[in-house]
């Protein structure tokens, strides 16, 4: 039997962890490349090439081990991709057109538990919440409008929540917290936050202790705390950490949270921070490069201290054996014992070893097909998201 399992720590905006390791994207002159970063020590290792001008917002499918960012693709213009790129390779495995990004995804978060792609998108009229495939581009709102541009979102795994910043009206900076159910599109809280120039900056949710964490800013600067997405009470942790917040990670095993923040106002000089989230203390703070050429965008993702969902089960015991496409209701599809949220590629072959048969993602629905095929006997691979296989003989008998 095999199992699937994974933490459901994880949080994936503009940082994310990921078994210890961080990944970041990294701009300079010549354009954005991905990599991993060490932030005891600010080296960043970059595992891809170029893969645009600059990324404008990421995050992490830590289920297939996948980076997803939005991607501008030429210097100073709006156009760009929906890119999904295999961290272990650095290869880009999707590379989607997304036009004019002056409208469009502005936001977007990977839930872990349910395996969705989550994003915030910006029309003329407003900005709604939805699904988002990373493999098509296709977007799919599950709710109306709820303000007018998306701040800043993240994602609380375990209830399903997904909690924003959003500015409420064009042209002025006043904005609300609000918390939306993501299996039914419902807004559970709405609380107004007043003027956005100072006050609430980024939205980090670690799962290891169901608390979500956030930057203040105010005039004198930034500081760390907890963020009550029920109330909107702000509790900080640390004293002033600089002018201003850029991006920020929660790496929940080890209960820190890592960032890069602006040193002094009006200048772009940056450092990358690593907090201990339990007292507020500055573990690590490390000069980095001018903004905007230097670290991006962080993601991670963890193993972390909660018991872990198990997503999903696949049986390798018994599996079937004959087919009879007949349509009289028995053996008349190959079905396996697996859930139909279960990514397992089908491949058949005769006894010459020729493919007959392939569906990337099987759900138990091979049957009519095989009417076309010679009676006889067959051999059938299964292999799931982790290259994992098993396999057996297919007997097809035409009654």
């Amino acid at each position: 039997m095999w199992k699937f399992s994974i933490a459901i720590c994880f949080n994936c905006f503009f940082f994310l962890t990921v078994l210890g390791q961080s990944f970041a994207t990294h701009r300079d002159t010549q354009g954005t490349t991905l990599g991993k970063v060490d932030n005891t020590t600010g080296i960043y290792t970059p595992i891809s090439g170029i893969i645009g001008f600059s990324s404008l917002f990421t995050t992490i499918d830590p289920v297939k081990g996948h980076f997803i960012g939005v991607i501008q693709g030429f210097p100073w213009q709006a156009t760009g991709s929906l890119q999904t790129i295999d961290l272990a390779t650095g290869n880009v495995l999707y590379d989607i057109p997304l036009g004019d990004l002056s409208n469009g995804i502005r936001q977007i978060e990977f839930n872990p538990c349910d395996a969705t792609l989550y994003a915030a998108r910006k029309e003329p009229s407003g900005v709604t919440i939805g699904k988002l495939d990373n493999t098509t581009g296709i977007y799919t709102p599950i709710t109306g409008l709820i303000g007018f541009y998306p701040q800043f979102i993240a994602i609380d795994p375990a209830k399903g929540h997904l909690i924003g910043v959003i500015q409420d009206f064009p042209s002025q900076s006043y904005g609300s917290l609000q918390t939306i159910e993501l299996s039914t599109g419902n807004v559970l809280h709405h609380i107004p936050l007043g003027d956005l120039s100072n006050g609430i900056r980024h939205l980090e949710f670690n799962a290891c202790d169901s608390t979500l964490y956030a930057f203040y800013r105010a005039p004198n600067g930034v500081t760390m705390g907890k963020l009550d997405n029920t109330t909107g009470a702000y509790t900080p942790l640390s004293g002033t950490i600089g002018v201003s917040s850029q991006f920020a990670t929660i790496d929940g095993a080890n209960g820190q949270l890592i960032c890069i923040t602006q040193d002094v106002p009006s200048q772009p000089y940056a450092t990358l921070q690593t907090i201990d989230l339990s007292t507020g203390t500055l573990i690590h703070n490390i000069p980095i490069n001018q903004l905007p050429f230097t670290i991006n965008h962080l993601e991670s993702m963890n193993s972390c201290c909660q018991d872990p969902v198990s997503i999903p089960e696949f049986n390798c015991d018994n599996l079937p054996n004959i087919i009879t496409p007949n349509n009289d209701g028995v053996n008349d599809f190959l079905r396996f014992d697996f859930s139909e949220k279960t990514a397992v590629k089908l491949d058949v072959m005769n006894r010459w070893g020729n493919l007959v048969y392939s569906e990337a993602s099987y759900k138990n629905t091979w049957g009519k097909e095989a009417e076309n095929l010679s009676e006889g006997v067959y051999y059938y691979i299964l292999t799931d998201e982790n290259n994992k296989t098993c396999s057996s003989f297919l007997h097809v008998v035409k009654e």
